[in-house]
């Protein structure tokens, strides 16, 4: 692609002004033969004039190569402007994705921390509605207990022969106060159980969103709610049998044969009540400590079955499998390092690739809608065209019409002119014509045709001048096509750069086989000259640190060095294998034979092998070419650029 340069204008328009200074120079000097009768001093005179323009043009000549040098510094400082926007550009995108990753991280510590809260939020609330409903079940077992020893005091102390005493009366009251607070129990677990069944419902709603995360948790939470359940069952049945009591006991208490001794009953009563309440908490002491004999056998076993496990992992452990499995790990890590690092080196390669491609693209853009804009203007002045037409056309047949009328004026002017009965002609004129008089008609048709004869060729002026505007417009419409195929060839052009960049960059190498003998000769002689190991071996010295060399030279070397193997050997260092084929054998199948198995093999020669095509190395395109050029070898693939002369 050939660059503009700003500056060449000024620099062609200065060496045409030399040029005609010198032309001047060379016309005075042959003007100077027709001055020999002059004096002296004219001449020097004129001769001082022309020092005098060749030092102006002169000075000249120096403000322009000054002005060139400050443009060349102006265009250096703005393209180095441009690269540290282009870095500074690179570097922010880089910034922004670590805080991107940043991001991440910390909503995903967010949620872990949100779900673990929500866990404990319900196990906390789980346990608090265990522990309201353990006491209301407390509660109620001792009053059904209340209720029965009173139920088994008053069939005993109760005498049916006699009519009820106060004592009697104490007594029941003392059971309808029991008795509703009874009542006021079983509600207050009736509320609980409602709201123990609106917890159940938050609760499912709860599992199903943390279902996916939390399956442990939820069969905890199943599994308590099924105990909750069937406790609830139980002091259901009890509370149907308390109210089966409690009615036994309304229907006994209005018997008049019921009957209660004295006051040594009741007193017995509250000794044997408070007698009751002792066992009870001496039942829920045992209870509660059978729970924790039972909570610490419990975590024992677990213990003592963790500890099993991790024997059984430490008696099937394997260090050396281990240590494999750690290495595969690293290797892997460090593979996914050099995929990144290979990535980022490969986007800054084609930054200023892709950055052209863009620019190359806008332009495109803004050159169609160029295209398109001329084309709409082109449609618009031929629309205008084909009006103008039309009414040209439509102006001549006016025209037409009016010669008519007048040629109709004409005769009946001859006839006015010809006859006597003057007045008929008049008449037979207005009728036909609109006006008696022929000469008016005729006098004023003429006048409009003029007028059409204007428009006529004010419309073929606009004609003339939009097809001329057209003509201008097309060849600006062949301009804008020509630079739309230049441009698609430039784009074309970076597109191939950019992909031949990302399949240098990211392709890895770990061997590279030299073709020996085809390195041994200068193609841009016009025999081939034979250059012998000059070349090759500085590539070899070079090539060594970054990759494994493989040389495989023809049999025909010896002959062409003179020399045996150990001596071509020899001249290069230890770290590259020298292969020289067996003689009659080619070095060809050879050096296919080296490539064909590891895809990070690589050949460098300027062969093309049309032999193996089939071979994977050659189909692959494994291939890698080198240029010798004067005294330098370049191998553009591998950054290799070395003068071997």
């Amino acid at each position: 692609m050939i660059e503009y340069n700003p500056l060449a204008k000024n620099h062609n328009r200065l060496k045409r002004s030399i040029e005609e200074l010198k032309e001047k120079q060379k016309r005075k000097s042959g003007e100077l033969s027709w001055y020999n009768g002059t004096s002296k001093e004219k001449l020097q005179k004129y001769i001082l004039s022309l020092e005098f323009e060749n030092t102006k043009y002169q000075s000249e000549v120096r403000k322009s190569a000054i002005k060139i040098n400050k443009f060349n510094t102006d265009i250096e400082e703005i393209r180095k402007q441009i690269e540290s926007i282009v870095e500074l550009e690179i570097k922010e995108k880089q910034q922004e994705r670590v805080k991107i990753k940043k991001g991440i991280k910390e909503i995903e510590e967010k949620i872990k921390a949100s779900e673990i809260h929500v866990k404990e939020v319900i196990k906390s609330i789980i346990k608090t509605k265990f522990l309201q409903v353990e006491k209301i079940d407390n509660d109620l077992d001792c009053e059904y207990k209340q209720v029965k020893a009173l139920k088994g005091n008053i069939k005993s102390r109760f005498n049916p022969l006699n009519w009820i005493s106060k004592e009697q009366n104490n007594y029941v009251k003392e059971y309808k106060s029991l008795n509703n607070s009874t009542a006021c129990k079983i509600e207050s677990k009736l509320s609980m159980q409602a709201s123990i069944s609106y917890f159940q419902r938050n609760l499912e709603n709860l599992e199903m969103s943390i279902s996916s995360h939390f399956d442990s948790e939820q069969k905890i939470v199943l599994q308590c709610l099924d105990e909750l359940k069937n406790s609830l069952n139980i002091n259901n049945k009890l509370r149907k049998n308390l109210l089966k009591d409690i009615h036994y006991l309304d229907t006994n208490s209005s018997n008049p044969q019921l009957n209660i001794n004295d006051c040594k009953n009741k007193q017995g009563l509250k000794k044997y009540k408070i007698d009751i309440s002792k066992l009870e908490n001496i039942i829920i002491c045992e209870c509660r400590q059978k729970e924790e004999i039972e909570k610490n056998v419990e975590q024992n076993k677990g213990k003592i079955r963790k500890t099993i496990f991790d024997i059984g992992k430490l008696e099937k452990f394997d260090a050396k499998k281990v240590k494999g499995l750690i290495a595969n790990l690293e290797g892997k890590i460090l593979r996914k390092k050099q995929q990144v690092q290979l990535k980022e080196h490969v986007d800054r390669k084609l930054v200023p690739i892709i950055f052209e491609i863009n620019r190359l693209g806008n332009e495109k853009i803004e050159i169609t809608n160029n295209i398109i804009n001329t084309n709409n203007y082109i449609e618009g002045a031929e629309s205008s065209m084909r009006l103008a037409d039309s009414s040209i056309e439509n102006a001549n047949n006016i025209i037409k019409k009016i010669e008519v009328v007048i040629t109709k004026a004409k005769r009946f002017k001859d006839r006015l002119n010809n006859s006597v009965d003057r007045r008929s002609i008049h008449e037979q004129c207005e009728l036909e014509l609109g006006d008696g008089s022929p000469g008016r008609v005729v006098h004023e048709k003429r006048g409009l045709i003029r007028e059409q004869k204007e428009l006529i060729n004010e419309q073929r002026d606009l004609k003339s001048e939009k097809r001329r505007l057209i003509n201008e417009k097309k060849e600006l419409l062949r301009k804008y096509k020509r630079q739309v195929t230049g441009i698609n060839r430039n784009i074309e052009k970076n597109q191939k750069e950019a992909f031949k960049v990302s399949e240098k960059e990211s392709r890895t190498i770990d061997t590279i086989v030299i073709d020996g003998n085809n390195m041994c000769y200068d193609n841009t002689s016009i025999n081939d000259k034979f250059i012998e190991l000059r070349a090759i071996t500085k590539v070899a010295s070079k090539l060594k640190d970054r990759f494994n060399v493989i040389i495989v030279f023809d049999s025909s070397i010896r002959a062409l060095l003179r020399n045996d193997d150990e001596k071509i050997r020899s001249q290069f260092v230890s770290d590259v294998m020298i292969h020289i084929v067996a003689t009659k054998e080619l070095a060809d199948k050879t050096i296919i034979k080296l490539t064909s198995n590891n895809n990070q093999t690589y050949i460098v020669s300027n062969d093309r092998y049309g032999e193996f095509v089939n071979e994977e190395a050659v189909k692959n395109g494994r291939l890698i070419r080198h240029e010798i050029v004067s005294n330098k070898i370049f191998i553009h693939d591998l950054d290799i650029n070395i003068q071997w002369k």
